[in-house]
């Protein structure tokens, strides 16, 4: 966990918990970690190409080279300028591009392919590309244009919203250089082999029992038609098998079925029964719960305390009941898991809420007993479980922990921490006193489970 400075968090007195939803826009769009450049034979969408054989070319033939960034929308906008310089052996520019991105929407992630086709008069030897992207959003100017829209549409009826931009000369910019050669009496023909490329798991992150389905698409760059056996291997152990004809030049997509694995970390791939095959991915990997909490815990002083925002939804996720509604079905469940010997996911819960209290106690200087409740308007199946968790909490972690039940907003003076588990916020207005006299409020974000299942499913 980390602190961060009070101005980040209090846009005013009355919106502490507001700031902190909204810290997560970029500051600085541009980053090396999202920046991809490659020679590719073809390229589909963002992250799905083919990387060409081989770096030499002849005359008559072009070079494709992909350029990928993401991360960088900011205030529903994104203007990117990538540019591509071509030197030769002896360091004199022989073709370039520019092409321009202007987005409007939420879309964060962008890729061009430049094609310059090689003629006679480029020599042998090694060229060097330089690639560069710029940065050219205009962050005021776009922002005040979409501020002025309102009034725009209310008294002209007009609606033109824009993207402004800058100058490349002042924009930030990313850059980097690929090398490739130009030989006349080299062999660039592709050799005959296998592809296998673009495999995609359905979901990456599994509930216990669910299975999964793997797809990857299998290119015969052979010229005449080649049968070969395709394998399914689950953390290295061959689980299934298709057997597969193309015909030369064409290409299938494969599909799989991949059975419930147990609980922990996975390695899922695609082997051919042919030596000759290329493969253009990774092992991609797999994880099932319990696999929770990943989400950093956000920290904020304001005044003589602090807001501890967790997006986690490590109350309800404790014992798995995120997807219950009725009482009665909510109760039995928590009773069963907490009568486990081990829940990692409860043990996790207890760890967290133990280091949170340990951390606030220690760097505010506070000693004796923790008088802590559950803020009233939290989410009912909080209610039920929160003891529980209080009880290993001081149990496990021999934290001195007082609970002092469900807390409503006229009796905050009660308790020292008052935690609000709910996919909404809490009335900071009648928070703020508590919270600037010394109180430490912990909101523990129910949605997760939901924003989870949301990103399983990718395309």
């Amino acid at each position: 966990m980390s602190r961060t400075d009070p101005a980040t968090w209090i846009a005013t007195g009355l919106a502490v918990l507001t700031v902190i939803f909204l810290i997560s826009i970029p500051v600085n769009a541009l980053s090396y970690s999202h920046f991809n450049i490659a020679q590719v034979s073809d390229a589909f969408d963002y992250g799905k190409y083919i990387e060409r054989w081989t770096d030499v070319y002849r005359p008559g033939e072009s070079i494709k080279i992909y350029v990928a960034v993401e991360d960088v929308n900011r205030f529903r906008s994104a203007a990117l300028d990538f540019v591509c310089i071509i030197k030769d052996p002896n360091g004199y520019v022989v073709s370039g591009e520019v092409k321009k991105v202007r987005e409007l929407g939420y879309r964060d992630r962008f890729y061009e392919v430049f094609e310059f086709s090689i003629d006679d008069t480029w020599i042998d030897g090694k060229y060097t590309a330089d690639i560069y992207v710029f940065d050219v959003l205009n962050e005021t100017q776009t922002y005040k244009n979409y501020q002025d829209l309102y009034n725009e549409i209310l008294y002209s009826g007009k609606f033109n919203p824009q993207v402004i931009t800058s100058g490349r000369k002042t924009a930030p910019y990313l850059t980097d250089s690929i090398s490739f050669y130009v030989n006349r009496d080299f062999d660039t023909r592709p050799p005959d082999t296998f592809l296998l490329f673009d495999s995609r798991l359905k979901a990456s992150v599994l509930p216990v029992g669910v299975n999964n389905t793997l797809s990857v698409t299998l290119l015969n760059t052979y010229t005449e038609p080649q049968e070969t056996s395709a394998f399914l291997l689950v953390d290295g152990k061959r689980i299934s098998e298709k057997k597969v004809r193309l015909d030369g030049g064409k290409y299938t997509r494969l599909e799989f079925q991949v059975p419930p694995p147990p609980k922990g970390k996975h390695t899922i791939s695609v082997s051919l029964e042919s030596n000759r095959v290329r493969y253009m991915n990774d092992v991609l990997p797999i994880f099932v719960p319990p696999l929770l909490y990943d989400k950093p815990i956000e920290v904020g002083d304001y005044g003589n305390g602090s807001i501890i925002y967790s997006p986690n939804n490590y109350i309800l996720g404790s014992a798995g009941i995120s997807e219950l509604k009725s009482p009665e079905s909510v109760e039995k469940e928590i009773e069963r898991i907490f009568k486990e010997d081990y829940s990692a996911n409860r043990e996790s819960a207890v760890r967290m809420f133990t280091n949170i209290l340990a951390y606030l106690w220690e760097s505010h200087d506070r000693e004796g007993d923790i008088k802590m409740g559950l803020l009233r308007g939290s989410d009912g199946r909080a209610e039920i479980i929160f003891p529980y968790l209080i009880d290993l909490i001081k149990k496990e972690g021999k934290a001195p922990v007082v609970y002092e039940g469900i807390i409503d907003y006229g009796d905050l003076s009660r308790v020292d921490v008052v935690v609000y588990a709910g996919n909404t916020t809490p009335d900071m207005e009648k928070l703020e006193s508590f919270v600037r006299d010394g109180g430490f409020l912990i909101v523990d974000d129910t949605s997760y489970w939901s924003d989870l299942k949301l990103s399983l499913i990718h395309i």
